[in-house]
């Protein structure tokens, strides 16, 4: 028996020797806790009786599950006697000393908390150490209190602080790390929660603080463990005060906040007291000096407080620690630092520059776990992560690959991951090139057996935005590719996430707001919601993987609200109905909230009917069953949706929620959007504008009204009633219009797009020096910007595009030279001055271009316009912009300028434009499809051939017909547009010049169209009367 009760002593000892070395308890005190099972006051029956589990305790029906670790299944057996034991201890006469510190230690211990956390009760050991701690402050027993919280050999106060640490455990990491655990492993505490946390570690601290000034506890004095666990709680607290909005304080008691913030209010002033801390530190000369691990918790809380030059305190403090020779140098000193200037990279060039001069100095060092260390090393590159120089973190890797010495300073899968996360960044033309050699390095290095730098999860994750970020429409299929093996794999760190699917989501919505075409942005919406079907399936045949939570639905409803499609009314709607099955099923995390009903209303706002209407309605009415109010942004929607299509209906509505409000009938306060929203209502008609200037009135009128700030117009509605005058066709249009600007810049500074909807206001007035007040205004805006006096007035190339566009349309002799010297103008401010960085030509700035050129009847119009145009395709291709690649209408401007020009090879130059947009067909760019206008433009070309010579009639007559050949090849119902087909007969009666030729186009005609065409009756009547008329006179003159 006795050698059977030795032998589990030693498995004991050797199971939890890592648990005690790591927490410094000695693991002669597990033979204490056994000899306390086995014979003392109470029987190893006694304490854990075979028919008292936890598992009935809490009805669970998986009881007696045994757990695959050997620590845990002997933590699993003593868990149930545990807890009964705990809660019997005040009814116990006399339990002893061994018994209680074991029981204490036992509720600290790793198996313990892993064993409660998989029953569903991750809180339970922390509540009941807490409670075998306040039994014995309640005995009043000094003996007994140093005793239970003693760890003989390391700390006198090991207790104590071992349970503060548990108790800041979910606290534990950076923001980044935090937010990686929300996204894995859904760990997610409320502010609440935290704070409950903090309270509870703060009234530990307090105790141990009153025990030591109690002079009764001679034994229980403060050390250096002490210090480093009081600092680590000033820490957190200034961690959560830094990283959290202050409106927790409505719903947290002020005593109780006080306890867990130590009487502060923010991060600096747990700083400070930290600072404080130290220095009487430094100054006593009785008790621990402060070490290296004191100077490392304060440093990382400078790092984190996120105060104004917090860098720079981190680092003048770990100046004056380098000359400290009491002070050991480590490398968390220097990271701690360097985490700092990492945090401030995104607003302050300077860190960047501070952070590569610390970086210089620690490579310096002749200590290598400083000089070679690969966690600084990670830092750095994930410093040039953020702010996208990919380059620079790619030089690191390789000098790090370079100069490692030993198997621990090479680079590990984390410094790869961090490239591939540069790379989502770097806007590089091949970053997904680079993207496919890092992970081919990843996986080689791997296969041979150098390193464990196996492509994870996350490595491929990476991966998908490379791909989905910076590659074209291939690599789009690369990135459905790497997912798909994803999925299909059988490793536990490749199957995708939560995380993998989301971010795949998110860099297809990231995608799709760079796109200007509907079309596409389109299907890109149906990419993110094919995405979120995929996620949902395998959520379904992996318990591993989360399902989709609101967070993703939004997305995809964010995606359909913002694509303006027709479509997206349908979609939002099962994508609501989804949410709501899905919730009532029993996902709890799928209530619908506030966004969500506020995105599928805004889809239904786009398309406009009745039934849109009727959907809207019914949304707004099933608020109340989520027990959710109505807010602004719901009735924007709504009213606006409405304004559109009865826009007297809309006012009505208007004016009942005021009505609403002021009786108190309802909270809801109508403010400046609304107004808006039906204000556009007005602008759709043309004699709409003095009843949204009536209602700009009213706003103005109660914006004077105490607490109806909100009212105040806002620039969105000064230029809502600029664009409904300039839609007026009134003749004192440019009177209201003048009038409503000069308020503008009365009541506020006026920004690019009040002097966008300006300019097109004054386009559209007709008025002689329209074009030259249009550009004046320009010009004005880019001499205030310039000088500082209008920073929100910066032009944008709607600005430009608007004095092109004004100038395009003008009558003026010179307006085709004035458009295009806009566009060179705004196109030497991108290339050469880095405050017009933005400032890139549109397709529209282009478009009016060529248009200009188009109008003016130019003998070089067509050579000027096709410069245009190939400058069009070249910066498009050159860049990979695809919205910049000609449209339709650009070809067919450059199709009426060459038919204008005096260029004897016209006909055959508009042929040739006629291929090219052909192609840029065929390669996915729709937009370039050629349509009737296009027809009807070549066709209006070859007809200048009339009176030309007879080669030239001939050649013009060849482009024709292949014209026409290639037309009645298009897809879809533009090639079934009867009237192209009837100018085609006209322009042969003007080319073909004898009998034969004549009867011979005829016979090819009726061979070559289709039966519909030829039945069709203008078709039909256009040939009978080719057939059956004489030549010209003036055509047989030329043929003589």
């Amino acid at each position: 028996m006795r050698n059977l009760q030795w032998t589990i002593v030693l498995q004991l000892e050797l199971r939890c020797r890592s648990f005690c070395s790591n927490r410094r308890i000695p693991a002669f005190l597990l033979v204490q806790w056994y000899k306390y099972y086995v014979t003392d006051t109470f029987s190893t029956k006694a304490v854990f009786p075979n028919t008292l589990t936890t598992s009935r305790i809490q009805g669970d029906p998986d009881n007696g599950r045994q757990d695959s670790v050997m620590g845990e299944r002997v933590a699993s057996q003593k868990f149930g006697g545990m807890v009964h034991f705990v809660q019997k201890l005040p009814t116990i006469s006399s339990p002893t000393q061994t018994g209680l510190r074991s029981a204490f230690l036992y509720w600290l211990s790793k198996p313990t908390r892993r064993v409660a956390s998989k029953r569903n009760l991750p809180e339970l050991p922390l509540n009941f150490a807490q409670k075998i701690l306040d039994y014995c402050v309640d005995q009043n027993d000094p003996a007994l209190i140093e005793y239970v919280v003693d760890n003989p050999g390391v700390s006198c106060n090991g207790g104590f602080d071992r349970l503060i640490y548990l108790y800041l455990e979910p606290l534990q990491g950076t923001g980044a790390q935090l937010r990686g655990h929300k996204y894995r492993k859904s760990l997610e505490r409320s502010p609440e929660q935290t704070i409950d946390m903090l309270a509870k570690a703060s009234a530990v601290r307090a105790l141990a603080d009153r025990l030591h000034r109690d002079p009764r506890y001679p034994n229980i004095v403060p050390d250096l463990t002490t210090c480093e666990s009081t600092l680590y709680l000033w820490s957190k607290r200034s961690q959560f005060l830094a990283n959290n909005n202050p409106s927790w304080r409505d719903s947290v008691a002020q005593s109780k906040a006080d306890l867990a913030f130590g009487g502060k209010s923010n991060s600096q002033e747990c700083i400070d007291a930290m600072k404080e801390f130290v220095f009487q530190r430094k100054q006593s000369i009785h008790g621990p000096q402060p070490d290296t691990v004191m100077y490392s918790i304060l440093l990382t809380a400078i790092s984190q407080g996120k105060h104004f030059d917090a860098a720079d305190e981190a680092f003048s403090l770990l100046k004056e620690l380098e000359l400290d020779d009491s002070v050991k140098k480590t490398i968390h000193l220097y990271t701690a630092v360097l985490l700092a200037y990492r945090s401030e990279v995104t607003h302050s060039t300077r860190a960047q520059e501070k952070a590569i001069e610390l970086w210089n100095h620690m490579r310096s060092m002749d200590d290598p776990t400083i000089s070679r260390n690969p966690i600084a090393a990670g830092i750095m590159m994930s410093m040039f992560a953020k702010v996208g120089k990919a380059e620079e973190a790619q030089k690191l890797l390789d000098e790090m690959e370079a100069s490692a010495k030993e198997k621990s300073e090479y680079p590990t899968r984390i410094h790869y991951n961090t490239l591939l996360h540069a790379l989502t960044k770097a806007q590089l033309d091949d970053a997904t090139i680079r993207a496919e050699k890092i992970l081919q390095r990843m996986e080689s290095l791997a296969i041979n057996n150098l390193r464990d730098t196996f492509p994870d999860r996350i490595s491929y994750t990476s991966a998908l935005n490379v791909f989905l970020q910076n590659g074209g429409t291939d690599c789009i299929e690369k990135a459905e590719a790497v997912l798909d093996n994803l999925e299909e794999s059988s490793g536990r760190n490749l199957r995708p996430d939560k995380m993998t699917y989301s971010r795949f989501m998110q860099s297809l919505s990231m995608r799709r707001g760079r796109e200007v075409d509907t079309q596409i942005k389109e299907s890109f919406c149906i990419k993110i919601e094919e995405v979120l079907q995929r996620w949902r399936r395998r959520s379904e045949s992996d318990v591993t993987v989360k399902p989709p939570d609101l967070e993703a639905y939004k997305l995809c409803l964010h995606a359909w609200a913002t694509s303006y499609s027709t479509l997206s009314p349908e979609r939002g709607m099962l994508l609501f109905n989804e949410i709501e099955s899905r919730y009532q099923a029993g996902q709890r995390n799928l209530r619908p909230d506030v966004y969500t009903f506020e995105s599928v209303l805004h889809c239904l706002s786009i398309k406009v009917d009745e039934a849109s209407v009727r959907l809207s309605e019914s949304l707004l009415r099933k608020l109340d069953e989520y027990n959710i109010s109505q807010t602004g942004c719901m009735v924007k929607y709504y009213i606006g949706l409405v304004a559109r299509q009865n826009v007297q209906k809309a006012a009505t509505i208007l004016n009942e929620l005021e009505d609403n409000f002021a009786s108190g009938a309802s909270s809801l306060r109508p403010n400046e959007q609304i107004y808006n929203a039906v204000i556009r209502g007005f602008c759709v008609r043309e004699d709409g504008a003095l009843e949204a200037q009536r209602l700009l009135d009213r706003m103005k009128r109660l914006a004077l009204l105490p607490g109806r700030t909100d009212m105040t117009p806002s620039a969105v509605v000064y230029s809502s009633l600029i664009e409904a005058w300039a839609k007026s066709g009134r003749k004192d249009a440019v009177d209201h219009i003048e009038a409503l600007f000069a308020e503008v810049c009365d009541r506020m500074i006026p920004n690019h797009f009040v002097y966008a909807t300006y300019q097109n206001a004054i386009s559209r007035s007709n008025l002689p020096d329209a074009p030259e007040r249009v550009e004046a205004i320009l010009t004005k805006m880019q001499e205030d910007y310039e000088q500082g006096r209008n920073k929100l007035g910066r032009p944008d190339a709607n600005n430009f595009a608007a004095v092109i566009s004004c100038w395009s349309f003008s009558r003026h002799k010179e307006a085709a030279e004035r458009a295009e010297a806009i566009l060179n103008r705004m196109e030497s401010l991108y290339l050469h001055s880095l405050k017009y960085a933005h400032l890139r030509p549109t397709a529209r700035c282009f478009k009016g271009a060529i248009a200009a050129w188009a109008m003016s009847g130019h003998p070089d119009g067509g050579k000027r316009a096709l410069v245009l145009l190939d400058r069009m395709s070249i910066a498009s291709r050159g860049q990979n912009i695809v919205h910049l690649r000609p449209s339709r209408a650009c070809y067919d401007y450059c199709i009426v300028a060459i038919g204008r020009s005096k260029d004897s090879n016209r006909a055959r130059k508009s042929l040739d434009l006629l291929k090219r947009m052909q192609r840029d067909v065929r390669e996915g760019y729709r937009h370039s499809q050629p349509g009737i206008s296009t027809m009807e433009n070549i066709l209006e070309v070859c007809n200048t051939y009339a009176h030309a010579l007879a080669n030239e009639r001939e050649e013009a007559l060849e482009v024709a017909e292949k014209a026409i050949d290639l037309f009645a090849e298009a897809d879809g119902e533009v090639r079934d547009m009867v009237n192209v087909y009837t100018r085609y007969v006209w322009v042969l009666r003007q080319l073909v010049q004898t009998c034969e030729k004549r009867d011979e186009v005829v016979h090819n005609v009726r061979k070559k169209w289709p039966e519909h065409i030829l039945s069709a009756s203008d078709v039909n009547k256009a040939l009978h009367n080719f057939e059956t008329s004489e030549l010209p006179t003036e055509l047989k003159s030329v043929e003589d």
